[in-house]
């Protein structure tokens, strides 16, 4: 058996360093951060050179072979394709019984995904997340390699046994933006599914468990239903040389859900930027919207609203019209530009106050939601009314069009209403407190959910305003601090501001794991976060409160507990802001049940 060793995660990166054959035997000797690991494989008259290249990810591997009972666990083998592969648990040595080898752990592969867990699944899944390290360095690159990107999605599609013409039978819905397009996809699967529509939508990222990401009729998938389809996806795509990361394989999962489940539309939400983004490998969707662009990514996506706009017109595709909401001229020029070369329309969305009956009420709150609920209704009316006829004409002397409202049908009135959106301007309420979570994470959302939060605090006088903030990556935690800055020192002081990493004391299950993040960076991040809130309060003159770092979300919700216990003659409201995972672990930590 393989040696164990306690503090040694899983995932982490070791090297195949040595073998030799002893008879039948075939040792293997493996080293992870100098802790060696031997087994011995009974193969009759297996040869095997040596190999000595770093594995990348970690993969279920051959541990142990007696007659015909193959028995499968964890492990990191990486060598020579051309010599001996233990990789992604399949094996190919350059012997006679390879095909036998091959086959029978293929068959032990193809029982096992029947009977893998849900948490077993998500372990794997976490496995290919991009480290840190690569990620920091693909910043400092500026994205260089993104054109690799779809290419790569292609092939590895291919190989999950998915063509690019099977992609028109989900007559895609494809959104993209820096801010309020997951909520503008929320609003277009509602209505298409209350007009009767089976509909799928892919989002991300997920708040408490992966399996929110990919919904049928507007529910996640079960535990079950993601582990089956998962372990189906991922053998298909252990055939190939390498492994999609983390991202590129659940889109590939989604697009197999769909496809599988035959539902009559799938809405998909970029992930980053459009253009070489996973989701961008349908050639031909029905109609693609554009929601609110600002600078965010931009490391990878441009320091200016131009970049931005070229990255995110990237989706737009001819046959297929394009909506977005307004945006300032020069980026507005540059998706105008995209809409020409693709040889397509390209469209303004009106106000909501344009449409009838009113007032429509929406069930996701803040004003800001109002331009997400219109593109929506731009996007599904015209799914509606175009997804089975014939793709738009080719467009010449392309310019901005301006949508006119037009009076709903009641489906698309109670889609509207009844859209659910988690994360976003949500209101939990828990014993005598209530926790205001909203995933904002640029200036201009933060504004608004600045706004939001004064709105709600009005019809819960008299209360206590406490704030939990996050926010990580290359994102000025001063330039998003400012709307709060500004709310605490001239609209609703704050009793405290409090700063946490986005991870959880004693995290359950693997669903939060995030190792696209270094310890470096979640440790420095916090205090970063209060340093840039004492600059932003200083220049904004506004009243010094206390302020505190904490090293779990767990930790800093007992703080506000605590604090608010001792303040019990007022209820205590607490804005949890600046990152949707922040808002995932508070959720988790506050056992909140997945929506």
């Amino acid at each position: 058996m393989f040696a164990a060793r306690s503090g040694v995660p899983s995932s982490a990166l070791g090297i195949f360093s040595t073998t030799k054959v002893c008879c039948s035997a075939l040792v293997l000797t493996y080293t992870r951060f100098g802790f060696s690991q031997s087994r011995s494989f009974s193969f009759s008259q297996l040869r095997v050179p040596h190999a000595g290249q770093q594995g990348a990810l970690p993969h279920r591997t051959l541990l142990s072979l007696g007659g015909n009972q193959f028995q499968l666990a964890r492990a990191f083998f990486s060598a020579s394709a051309s010599q001996l592969s233990l990789r992604r648990s399949h094996i190919c040595p350059p012997v006679s019984t390879s095909t036998h080898v091959r086959s029978l752990l293929s068959s032990s592969l193809a029982n096992m995904s029947t009977t893998r867990s849900y948490e077993e699944a998500v372990h794997e899944l976490n496995s290919l997340q991009t480290n840190a390290a690569v990620l920091d360095a693909q910043r400092k690159s500026g994205g260089k390699d993104l054109e690799q990107q779809l290419p790569e999605m292609q092939e590895q599609l291919t190989r999950a046994g998915i063509s690019l013409d099977d992609l028109d039978r989900l007559r895609i819905i494809h959104v993209t933006g820096s801010k309020g397009k997951g909520s503008t996809c929320a609003f277009a699967e509602s209505i298409l599914r209350h007009h009767g529509r089976k509909t799928g939508l892919f989002t991300s990222p997920h708040l408490i468990e992966v399996r929110e990401r990919i919904r049928i009729n507007g529910v996640p998938l079960s535990r079950e239903q993601f582990a089956a389809h998962f372990w189906t996806v991922r053998d298909r795509l252990l055939a190939g040389p390498t492994m999609p990361p983390y991202f590129r394989f659940t889109t590939i999962m989604a697009l197999h859900v769909f496809l599988t489940e035959g539902v009559d539309v799938a809405v998909l939400e970029v992930g980053i930027g459009g253009r070489y983004d996973a989701t961008n490998i349908a050639p031909r969707p029905v109609v693609c919207g554009v929601s609110a662009l600002a600078l965010e990514h931009t490391a990878i996506l441009g320091t200016t609203l131009p970049q931005i706009a070229y990255h995110k017109g990237g989706i737009i595709k001819s046959g297929a019209p394009a909506f977005t909401v307004s945006q300032p001229p020069e980026p507005t020029a540059t998706l105008l530009e995209c809409a020409t070369k693709a040889q397509t329309s390209l469209h303004e969305v009106p106000p909501l106050a344009s449409y009838s009956p009113q007032p429509l009420r929406l069930g996701l709150a803040g004003t800001h939601q109002d331009l997400n609920a219109s593109l929506a209704i731009q996007l599904s009316h015209y799914w509606l009314t175009h997804s089975e006829g014939p793709r738009l004409p080719l467009q010449k002397d392309v310019v901005l069009q301006h949508a006119e409202g037009f009076s709903l049908p009641p489906e698309t009135v109670t889609g509207l209403a009844a859209t659910r959106w988690p994360g976003r301007c949500q209101i939990v309420e828990m014993g005598d407190m209530t926790y205001l979570v909203d995933g904002a994470h640029t200036l201009e959302s933060c504004t608004a959910c600045a706004e939001w939060c004064h709105t709600v605090a009005l019809t819960r006088e008299p209360c206590r305003l406490i704030l939990l903030f996050n926010c990580m990556g290359d994102r000025d935690p001063q330039r998003l601090l400012h709307p709060f800055a500004a709310l605490h020192a001239h609209t609703r002081p704050l009793a405290a501001v409090h700063f946490c990493p986005n991870r959880l004391r004693d995290p359950v299950g693997g669903d939060l794991t995030n190792h696209m993040v270094s310890v470096e960076a979640v440790t420095r991040g916090p205090r970063t976060n209060e340093a840039a809130w004492a600059r932003e309060i200083e220049l904004q003159q506004g009243p010094t409160i206390p302020t505190a770092v904490h090293a779990s979300v767990d930790d800093a919700l007992d703080a506000i507990r605590a604090d608010s216990a001792a303040n019990r003659s007022v209820r205590t409201l607490v804005l949890v802001t600046g990152s949707l995972h922040l808002v995932g672990a508070v959720l988790t930590a506050l056992q909140c049940p997945v929506e």
